[in-house]
């Protein structure tokens, strides 16, 4: 399918954050949408980037650390 695709980029990956589709679900109000759009543009790839569902892997690698150092920080390591 990417392949196919003379626009692909081997540079770019999926987002992690919208998974793809360029929005997300807006939460203005904390856990609900009170503006009534719904949806938002992503704020990593649709938003800073504008690439609209696809990030750099240099970018997602960068985000995957960090979420590890959370899950680290919070759950401990698996060898403690």
């Amino acid at each position: 399918m990417q392949d196919d695709d003379p626009y692909f980029d081997e540079n770019m990956v999926v987002c992690d954050r919208c998974d793809g589709h360029g929005e997300v679900i807006c939460h203005c109000g904390g856990d609900m949408c009170l503006c009534g759009c719904q949806y938002v543009p992503c704020p990593v790839c649709g938003g800073e980037y504008g690439t609209d569902g696809y990030i750099t892997k240099e970018l997602y690698e960068k985000r995957a650390k960090a979420h590890r150092e959370l899950m680290r920080a919070v759950w401990g390591s698996p060898n403690d």
